[in-house]
C-alpha cells in the first residue's frame, strides 16, 4: 500500500471515529409567554410581572431530548411541571401559570440529549412524598446539573416553532452547542 493510500485510510478512520464520538448537542428554543407574546429574559436577571399576571413556558428542540420545567416557589417548595422525553419538534407548554401572591419564583428548565436519571429519581421521591428531605435532594440535584453553554449568551433570537419572519410566532431565545443545559429564570411579583 502506498503513503498516499495509508494517509487517506489514517484520515477516514480518525475523522469517522471522531464523528462517532462527537458529543451530541440539542438546540433549543425557550419562550415565556404571556398573552401569546415572547417575554423578554436573561440569566441571573428577575422579570419583574405583577400579582394575577399569567404566563406560560414553552419550549422544542431540534432533536429528541429530555425536557424538565421544575419551580423553587417563594415559600421554598418545588413543583415539577413537567418532566419527559421530547420528541424533535414538538412543543412543550406549561399549563398556565398564575402568580397570585407576592415573592419570587425561580423556573428551572433544563434540556439534555441524555436522560438526567439522579433528577428524575429526586422528582418521583418529591412527587410520591413532599417532605423537606425531599425537596433539598431535588434542589441538589438541580444544582448538579451544569449549563456548559456561555451562562447567559443565547446563540439567537428566533420565533418558537416557525420562521422568524412569521409575525405571529411569539419570540424565543435559541440554545445550542451543548448536550446538556440548564436555564433559571427569575420572577419577580
Amino acid at each position: 500500500m502506498n503513503r498516499k493510500a495509508v494517509v487517506v485510510v489514517l484520515f477516514s478512520v480518525i475523522f469517522g471515529a471522531r464523528g462517532l464520538f462527537a458529543q451530541q448537542v440539542v438546540t433549543w428554543h425557550l419562550a415565556l409567554l404571556k398573552e401569546g407574546k415572547g417575554l423578554p429574559f436573561e440569566n441571573n436577571t428577575p422579570v419583574n410581572l405583577n400579582n394575577g399576571d399569567k404566563f406560560r413556558i414553552e419550549l422544542y428542540a431540534d432533536k429528541d431530548c429530555y425536557a424538565y420545567i421544575l419551580v423553587e416557589q417563594a415559600s421554598g417548595a418545588m413543583h415539577a411541571f413537567e418532566s419527559r422525553y421530547l420528541k424533535a419538534e414538538e412543543k412543550m407548554t406549561t399549563d398556565e401559570i398564575d402568580l397570585s401572591s407576592h415573592g419570587q419564583e425561580k423556573f428551572f428548565v433544563v434540556v439534555s440529549y441524555a436522560k438526567q436519571e439522579a433528577l428524575q429519581r429526586a422528582i418521583d421521591a418529591y412527587n410520591n412524598d413532599r417532605n423537606p428531605e425531599n425537596n433539598t435532594n431535588l434542589l441538589t440535584r438541580l444544582s448538579e446539573i451544569r449549563d456548559r453553554e456561555r451562562p447567559g449568551k443565547p446563540t439567537a433570537f428566533g420565533g418558537i416553532a416557525g420562521s422568524i419572519r412569521d409575525p405571529d410566532a411569539p419570540l424565543a431565545t435559541e440554545y445550542s452547542g451543548s448536550a446538556a443545559y440548564k436555564k433559571i429564570i427569575i420572577i419577580s411579583h
